[in-house]
């Protein structure tokens, strides 16, 4: 007898203890911090989604191509040496597979300035273009709408 009284009493116990839980599940308290909730992952949601203005967004790239010290760390191992100290003379840069002629290396600072010369006039020099039209009609159908 005595059992089923406890086991009675016990699920009442429960019962009323369920029921208070819920009564401060729904405390202007407990609303209040379920809202806040909602509006901070809202907030991350739209971070995510952000793109700066076009005025700010330019003052970034700026910042991230600014040649500093900064910016060549990034790509400098500390102990990498900056110094070309040989280099292959005569290289024709027009040719697909380059020949390099190990009797034809200099060691003299004028003869590596000389052909790192020929590089880069080379290098930003107009070429012709080899198969143009695939490039030319993926560029036509790209095309940048007019009122951008």
């Amino acid at each position: 007898m005595w059992g089923s009284v406890r086991s009675h009493a016990q699920t009442e116990i429960d019962a009323v203890a369920n029921a208070r839980k819920a009564q401060m599940a729904t405390t202007p308290e407990a609303v209040r911090a379920d809202s806040i909730a909602d509006l901070n992952r809202k907030v991350a949601d739209k971070r995510r989604t952000y793109s700066p203005t076009p005025s700010l967004a330019e003052g970034i790239i700026r910042a991230e191509e600014l040649v500093t010290k900064q910016f060549f760390r990034r790509f400098t191992p500390r102990h990498a040496n900056g110094d070309i100290p040989v280099l292959y003379a005569g290289v024709k840069w027009d040719d697909p597979k380059p020949t390099l002629d190990e009797d034809n290396v200099t060691t003299e600072d004028t003869a590596i300035l000389a052909s790192l010369r020929s590089y880069y006039v080379w290098l930003y020099s107009e070429k012709e273009s080899r198969d143009a039209e695939p490039l030319l009609r993926a560029l036509k159908q790209r095309q940048i709408p007019t009122n951008h």
